[in-house]
């Protein structure tokens, strides 16, 4: 029986809830939460790398633009930009002119073997060749070693007398089809002629 008092309630309740105040009732299929949220990350950044940063080609001497010499016997060339650096080593020639007393003196050589030869790739490599004081970061890519080849090192002294440990004089090598590999990788560049002439000796720095 729907009494006054009754019908009163019912219908205050009714205000409220169509007011949206205080009503807790629901219905029953929203007794759990339906909202599928398909908003899904379709950020597919798949950026692991550039793998072909400091790959060298088939050419790359036309960049080396740069020599510096020194010790005995160290021969470096590298680009302008300082992305590319061929550097050779061979020891003690330098002082053997000095000791024989010869004009000049010559050495073939194979490679792989006594000789160190290698091209590297990176950032700021023209800080490195006959340098104790780097000013600025030097990032290393790759590192090409000489796997088959030949070469012809030749010293010239300079001077008359000489104190061991300073062995001043020029040095000269010729490079015959060198090749170079990435053993990492096994990518290899062909080298077919190069020759690098610099003052060598030791230096202060």
């Amino acid at each position: 029986m729907i009494t006054p008092f009754n019908w009163i309630r019912a219908s205050f309740v009714l205000a409220i809830c169509t007011l949206g105040l205080g009503c807790t009732g629901k219905d029953a299929n929203d007794s759990a939460d339906t909202d599928t949220d398909t908003d899904t990350d379709t950020d597919t950044d798949t950026d692991t790398g550039n793998t072909d940063i400091g790959v060298l080609a088939d050419g790359f001497e036309s960049t080396l633009t740069q020599t510096q010499g020194c010790s005995d016997v160290s021969l470096s060339t590298y680009s302008e930009d300082g992305t590319t650096l061929l550097g050779f080593s061979y020891y003690g020639l330098m002082t053997e002119a000095y000791e024989s007393g010869v004009e000049s003196l010559s050495v073939s050589i194979s490679f792989p073997g006594e000789a160190y030869l290698v091209v590297e790739t990176g950032e700021n490599l023209d800080q490195t060749p006959c340098n104790d004081v780097i000013k600025e970061d030097v990032v290393y890519y790759r590192s090409y070693q000489a796997t088959s080849g030949q070469g012809v090192l030749t010293v010239t002294p300079t001077e008359k007398e000489w104190k061991e440990m300073s062995v001043p004089g020029t040095a000269t090598v010729v490079l015959t089809n060198v090749e170079f590999t990435h053993e990492e990788s096994g990518h290899t560049v062909s080298l077919p002629t190069f020759t690098i002439s610099d003052y060598v000796g030791w230096f202060p720095g």
